[in-house]
């Protein structure tokens, strides 16, 4: 999939579009280098601005190598970038993972249902993936109620350094049939 055919999908307030080399001065600093946002999200040992970038091309590899990958999230009123979603491999398995986070600035205001509703939507209907999982440090709460509104389950607990780590796991209606 080339990048021009990377689909731009709208809710009612957002709009998931292509990430792009642009964005990443408000990823970096907007989002990686926020401490409230580190605390719930992988530990690597990279600048805010590196793991953009590394953000940036895992969302465009998946989509070259699975037609789906990932998106920014941007505020369809102004424009700015208010975070970021993608669909991945899970480490090096076939299973895919579903993850987001969005800047402290849209932190309780339904954005990432918007956005995970989208994005799921998308995944199952046009991709055809089969499911989709996701995993959440157990502190993070918000992010554990979008993914149980949206029909996800728990599927299993690990221990990690900061706590539990929950694995959740929603499958594609429509592929059982």
């Amino acid at each position: 999939m080339e990048l021009t055919d990377i689909p731009t999908l709208h809710t009612e307030r957002l709009s998931l579009r292509p990430p792009a080399e642009s964005d990443l001065p408000a990823w970096a600093d907007g989002f990686f280098a926020d401490p409230e946002v580190a605390r719930y999200i992988s530990r690597r040992p990279l600048t805010p601005l590196e793991r953009a970038e590394r953000a940036l091309r895992v969302a465009r590899a998946t989509w070259a190598s699975h037609n789906i990958g990932g998106w920014v999230l941007a505020d369809k009123a102004s424009g700015a970038f208010v975070g970021a979603i993608n669909i991945e491999p899970w480490d090096d398995t076939e299973e895919l993972e579903i993850g987001y986070g969005l800047v402290p600035a849209a932190w309780g205001k339904g954005y990432a249902t918007e956005a995970v509703r989208a994005a799921v939507d998308y995944a199952f209907g046009v991709a055809g993936v089969a499911r989709l999982s996701a995993r959440v440090v157990a502190a993070n709460t918000a992010s554990s109620g979008v993914l149980l509104k949206l029909g996800f389950a728990v599927i299993d607990e690990r221990p990690i350094e900061r706590g539990t780590l929950l694995i959740y796991r929603r499958e594609n209606e429509l592929a059982a049939r």
